[in-house]
């Protein structure tokens, strides 16, 4: 079971300050409101997780289209344009289609940068969201790599589209992301190799 270090920040306000956390096999999960999402009043949501395998492996399993399809299978997501299996790189567009609060949704989205195994950022460039960014960075502890999501996004429709996120939209997207992290890491940690979702 994973297990959560808890985030604090100091008297600015604006520097996290992480306590330790004994055991190694954690992930972290918060709604972090740092300064760069309340200028820009979005709502961030910060993910730490340890996955005991290689880097490499940790950073090709997050852009393998193939496995995204997995994890999203409850939501019936699955690739309709685009890159439709294996690995994405820079520049690549993805398609997707899924059902979300019972409406049949499309989004389009974008690797915009990409810096094989430390980090990289897709983002939404058509879909129900105003604004999408996701960046993904890879930091290498032995035996494993500590994954760090960063999700930060936009509702539209204004003062209601605040309201959404305030009481609906943040939850829900933090809890998609922790699902896909889960699966990731089980298949990070099992190297299994990964067949398409039939």
């Amino acid at each position: 079971m994973a297990q959560f270090r808890e985030q604090r920040y100091n008297t600015s306000g604006s520097i996290p300050i992480y306590l330790p956390c004994a055991d190694p096999t954690y992930q972290q999960e918060q709604t972090q409101p740092d300064e760069i999402a309340v200028l820009a009043r979005m709502p961030t949501i910060r993910l730490e997780t340890y996955i005991n395998a290689p880097i490499e492996r940790c950073f090709d399993l997050s852009l393998n289209v193939d496995l995204h399809a997995h994890t999203m299978a409850h939501t019936h997501e699955h690739p309709v344009a685009g890159v439709t299996q294996g690995l994405m790189h820079l520049g690549d567009t993805v398609t997707w289609e899924a059902v979300h609060f019972g409406l049949k949704q499309h989004l389009t989205s974008k690797i915009t940068a990409y810096e094989r195994p430390l980090r990289f950022t897709d983002e939404m460039v058509k879909g129900a969201f105003q604004e999408l960014h996701h960046t993904h960075e890879f930091v290498a502890q032995p035996p494993g790599t500590l994954m760090i999501d960063v999700f930060m996004f936009r509702a539209p429709l204004g003062i209601l589209g605040r309201v959404a996120e305030a009481l609906v939209l943040t939850r829900y997207m933090k809890n998609l992301l922790l699902a896909r992290n889960r699966y990731l890491k089980q298949v990070a940690e099992a190297e299994i190799d990964l067949a398409p979702p039939s």
